[in-house]
């Protein structure tokens, strides 16, 4: 689907170009001079809106990696995990969170880190430590709506400003180019940031889903702390993992 996308963007964009190779470029009211009398705005916000899908493609790129089932719900870690508290050795289930750095694992630290407290304690700081571990990952996540939404607004923008360049200059005939040239950043503004837009609502409900499923996975394990007996001497581990 992505692939399919960008090449709509390249279609979207080489399309004005060839309208404007129509004008006769050896004659003064030729490309450059169009572009320079009335495209100037234009060009300008196709710029900046080629920089907001660059923005956008590296932040749904990164999203994608980050939400990718082994780095959210990892397998080696939860049965390791379970089998360590199963035998009532903290120590294996320590090493495998530190090994395997991800938001589970972090959480699993932090119960590991109170396990002398009550059952309640160590689900409170669970908890907040799910809800630091959530809310990092749907903010990165609103950073796409925030960019879908910037590029409809730069969209109307570029188009209203070079409108009105076409509208206020002294040219007395006013031919298709300039037109296509005035309503190329609306065109382009308005169909990829709908389509940016869908591609957040996609990602997150997808993190939504996935996020949960790590919410609930954390409690199962951890539940099974109550009727834990600590075999081996945890006092040397280092708990302390705050990477995101």
């Amino acid at each position: 689907m992505i692939k399919k996308f960008t090449l709509s963007l390249i279609i979207l964009f080489i399309f004005p170009l060839i309208n404007y190779a129509q004008v006769n470029v050896n004659e003064k009211k030729g490309l450059l001079k169009i572009i320079d009398d009335y495209g100037v705005y234009s060009m300008l916000s196709i710029i900046l809106l080629l920089c907001l899908s660059a923005v956008f493609w590296i932040i749904l790129l990164e999203l994608n990696s980050t939400l990718k089932n082994f780095k959210i719900l990892p397998r080696r870690l939860i049965d390791t995990v379970q089998s360590s508290l199963a035998e009532g050795d903290l120590s294996e289930a320590i090493l495998v969170c530190q090994e395997i750095n991800c938001p589970l694992s972090r959480c699993l630290l932090t119960a590991f880190a109170n396990c002398t407290e009550s059952f309640d304690v160590i689900t409170t700081l669970v908890r907040s430590r799910l809800d630091v571990e959530i809310e990092n990952i749907m903010q990165h996540v609103s950073y796409l709506k925030t960019v879908a939404v910037t590029t409809i607004i730069t969209g109307i923008s570029g188009a209203a400003l070079a409108l009105e360049s076409v509208l206020t200059s002294d040219e007395k005939v006013i031919s298709s180019n300039h037109y296509a040239i005035v309503l190329y950043p609306l065109i382009y503004g308005l169909i990829i940031g709908a389509g940016f837009y869908l591609f957040y609502v996609t990602m997150h409900n997808r993190a939504k889903n996935r996020l949960m499923r790590m919410r609930g996975q954390a409690y199962f394990i951890i539940k099974d702390l109550k009727d834990v007996e600590i075999v081996n001497n945890i006092d040397h581990f280092d708990y302390e993992n705050d990477e995101f």
